[in-house]
């Protein structure tokens, strides 16, 4: 197995624009955003599209909220809820993948609509498209995934509990401040960092 240092420097001096369209042209991706834009267009209704789970697995995979297919619920009354109100579920949540998912799709406003809009449906697929790349990567070097992931999304994070939100910067925040063994729970690491 190669190390994942050396992953990672490849990728960085690597066309990553050509490469990932190569990876985009592979006959899987290729099967699975025929197959998302076939049942895209049968979906009518925000019911509907919660229902079919190989499209919801297609949208949660381009959010990086694959693990989450299982909370359907969660993800509803995210999508759902209006994305100009503070209070509401999606604004309440502290993963930004949630806001940045229910921003695009504005089920709440438009139900399927923006979703079936081509420039909505293609951000989609480009997301999918490089969250699937970026899984292959990771099948060679699952770090190297995790710092790819970090400098692309740290730059977004406005507050402490953002990065306990999400799993990937918190594990490379505990892991790169050697704290993994101290840290019992996250209070213990909000601590250490503000202090």
């Amino acid at each position: 197995m190669v190390s994942a240092l050396a992953t990672y420097r490849s990728l960085e001096r690597t066309d990553q624009t050509q490469a990932a369209a190569k990876f985009k042209s592979s006959a899987q991706i290729t099967r699975d955003i025929e197959n998302f834009k076939n049942q895209l267009a049968t979906i009518k209704t925000p019911e509907d599209l919660f229902k079919n789970r190989r499209v919801m697995q297609f949208i949660l995979n381009a959010y990086g909220l694959d693990t989450e297919i299982n909370f359907m619920g969660r993800i509803k009354a995210a999508v759902n809820s209006n994305i100009t109100d503070p209070n509401s579920v999606v604004n309440r949540l502290q993963d930004r993948r949630y806001r940045e998912l229910a921003g695009d799709l504005l089920i709440q406003s438009t139900g399927v609509a923006n979703l079936k809009l081509p420039n909505v449906t293609q951000r989609v697929i480009d997301r999918y498209t490089a969250a699937e790349y970026e899984k292959s990567i990771s099948a060679q070097a699952p770090a190297v995934r995790e710092a790819r992931y970090f400098a692309a999304n740290i730059g977004k994070v406005n507050s402490i509990y953002e990065i306990l939100a999400d799993k990937v910067l918190r594990t490379v925040v505990t892991r790169s401040e050697e704290h993994t063994s101290e840290l019992q729970s996250p209070c213990n690491l909000v601590c250490r960092l503000l202090l």
